[in-house]
């Protein structure tokens, strides 16, 4: 199954927003298996009572709520509602690129985003 399959079964209000490794793959740094993305909070909320699978991210990233889904494909699909209080849907969302099915995380912001999760 493509990516863009599975984000339609999710039914999302608001286009998610491409964070992690697989913006790094977009950008050309890096190549990546896993899908990371940044969720609205009503998608967030919508998702939570849909799904029912959510929790608080290791205390290492602090503020962070998860959905995480692993397909039959094996497809690896995490859902942030936010990373750091700072990187949540509506700070990502105006520098975003537009993608046919997902935004992309601005560079500038993926890097910060990166440096942030550094030891």
């Amino acid at each position: 199954m493509k990516i863009s399959d599975k984000l339609k079964t999710f039914k999302l209000k608001n286009k998610p927003i491409l964070i992690g490794g697989k913006a790094l793959e977009y950008y050309g740094l890096r190549k990546s298996y896993d899908w990371d993305f940044i969720i609205s909070e009503h998608d967030f909320e919508k998702m939570k009572q849909e799904f029912g699978q959510f929790h608080d991210f290791p205390k290492n990233t602090p503020g962070v709520k998860l959905f995480y889904e692993t397909a039959n494909d094996e497809l690896e699909i995490d859902m942030f509602v936010s990373m750091y209080d700072k990187f949540n849907y509506n700070s990502l969302i105006k520098k975003s690129l537009s993608d046919k099915h997902y935004n992309v995380i601005d560079l500038t912001d993926l890097l910060k985003l990166i440096a942030k999760n550094l030891p």
